[in-house]
């Protein structure tokens, strides 16, 4: 069997910043046996003075990304252990999910052409054609102190097929400031805002809560949860039908 660390092929090499110059950035795959852990091969030369951001393994192939003022996504022919294709687009995606035949979601942060970051990105790619991987479409929050958690938590992003609809946590806190999660809907090359949930502050005059988890329940209601309640509302139309607070214990406030 096959073996990932953090972003599906270990280990990243390779990065900018200042000091000596870094060689470019290569992936090595690894096979389990028990008991030793052998590399199998690498390859290198993924471009030079970036580093490795995020990689996903579907079927036959490894989708790796790499920065440092642009975005390369690599196409890796897990057969043959070479690169097939190579897309650069400014940004770069922390996580890649695939969503239907030949598309690849990748929700990370845009940035302008000398690598400056500018907010969060969702990106829908075109990976039909493993020699030439194509950027369809885009959704942003331009504000370049807003991210998302699924940049380091995967578990915070949902995919619900059955409606093609992408639900990701968002938080903001530029002039347009928003803390909750955003619901995309993807087209075969388009990306909607089909709405947005928010949880109500946990006391007065203080932030919305930070929205960590959704998933969907019964096929038609989405679940989010916040560090103090459930929130359900439906997903054709995003309206809340009710919710479950997490109160203190009892005795707590009096302790």
């Amino acid at each position: 069997m096959l073996v990932s660390a953090p972003a599906g092929i270990v280990p990243p090499v390779g990065g900018g910043g200042g000091g000596p110059p870094s060689p470019p950035p290569s992936m090595t795959l690894y096979g389990v046996t028990r008991p030793l852990t052998e590399a199998l091969t690498e390859v290198g030369n993924l471009g030079r003075g970036e580093r490795i951001y995020a990689v996903r393994y579907i079927g036959a192939a490894a989708y790796v990304v790499t920065f440092r003022q642009v975005d390369p996504l690599y196409i890796i022919s897990l057969t043959d252990m070479v690169a097939t294709g190579e897309l650069k687009i400014p940004g770069f995606s922390s996580y890649l999910h695939p969503v239907g035949p030949g598309r690849l979601l990748g929700v990370g942060q845009g940035a302008t052409q000398t690598g400056r970051t500018t907010g969060v990105k969702v990106t829908l790619f075109d990976v039909s054609d493993v020699r030439a991987p194509r950027e369809l479409a885009t959704w942003a929050k331009p504000d370049f102190a807003s991210s998302s958690s699924v940049r380091w938590d995967h578990r915070a992003f949902l995919y619900w097929a059955p409606r093609r609809l992408a639900v990701l946590p968002v938080s903001s806190y530029g002039r347009d400031a928003f803390r909750g999660a955003v619901v995309l809907r993807l087209g075969d090359a388009v990306i909607t805002e089909a709405g947005r949930v928010t949880h109500p502050p946990p006391r007065p005059s203080r932030f919305a809560s930070t929205i960590d988890r959704t998933f969907v329940i019964g096929r038609e209601w989405l679940w989010t949860r916040s560090r103090d309640r459930f929130q359900v509302q439906s997903l054709a139309a995003l309206r809340v039908s009710g919710s479950v607070v997490f109160g203190p214990a009892p005795g707590a406030e009096a302790a």
